[in-house]
């Protein structure tokens, strides 16, 4: 029912746990590997492993879930553990209640602020960040309700296999979608429309955070300029537009 696009880049001791919780979920569930790390990675519960001879960055896993053959399919970073068995199956539930066209559905979000930016680009929008202030981008994980959003991140986004036929090979603009695929897909599948994704509360309780013990695993070690490029990234792929989130 869902395939899960599991990617790997230096958290090796990661995986045998993330891939034993994934198998142990109470509906089918496929795992795809896409391997970043120099050493090859083989596992016996794994329904296909693709080792990379060096780091092509997140969007390779797009490309493996074009061969998915579930209904679903679902980005899971290396460094996020499922830790209850429904949780899979309470995604599922969520999206054919919630779901719409070209949604997608996560327990983190970005609310893009004015101008479309993904992070602050000042130190007084970084202040007025912490107290929510409205035009200044909203960063949400783990919220007591679901909330519409304009970008699931990365970590973990849940959308149908029928979305992501839609969305293009490689995506026309800024030449970013090795760091910044996340903000892509999410433009894509909402054709640049603001607001049109939700972040869910139905994972709440049921992942966990790994402890990263590499230090230079995160996007931010792979790009000088990160969070620039990603707001570059999000401002040419989304539209302006004023909407209610309620």
């Amino acid at each position: 029912m869902v395939t899960v696009l599991l990617m790997n880049y230096k958290r090796r001791e990661n995986l045998n746990k993330i891939i034993s919780a994934l198998k142990s979920q109470t509906i089918p569930c496929e795992i795809f590997v896409w391997n970043n790390n120099p050493e090859p990675f083989i596992h016996s519960g794994v329904d296909w492993i693709l080792n990379s001879s060096h780091n092509s960055g997140c969007w390779p896993r797009w490309f493996m879930g074009s061969f998915a053959k579930n209904d679903y399919v679902m980005s899971h970073d290396d460094d996020l553990l499922i830790t209850k068995a429904d949780a899979l199956e309470g995604l599922v539930n969520e999206y054919i209640e919630k779901g719409r066209k070209g949604m997608a559905i996560g327990p983190y979000g970005v609310i893009l602020g004015k101008n479309n930016l993904y992070f602050p680009k000042n130190i007084l929008a970084k202040g007025l960040q912490k107290i929510g202030s409205i035009g200044i981008p909203k960063h949400l994980r783990f919220p007591k309700k679901n909330v519409r959003v304009d970008v699931i991140k990365g970590r973990m986004i849940f959308l149908k296999k029928a979305d992501l036929n839609n969305i293009p090979i490689l995506p026309q603009g800024l030449d970013s979608f090795v760091f910044c695929d996340d903000i892509v897909i999410n433009a894509h599948l909402a054709n640049g429309s603001l607001g049109h994704h939700l972040v869910t509360n139905k994972l709440n309780g049921k992942i966990i955070d790994i402890e990263d013990k590499s230090s230079d695993s995160g996007l931010w070690k792979s790009h000088p300029n990160w969070k620039e490029l990603r707001n570059e990234t999000a401002q040419f792929h989304f539209k302006t537009s004023n909407i209610s989130r309620n």
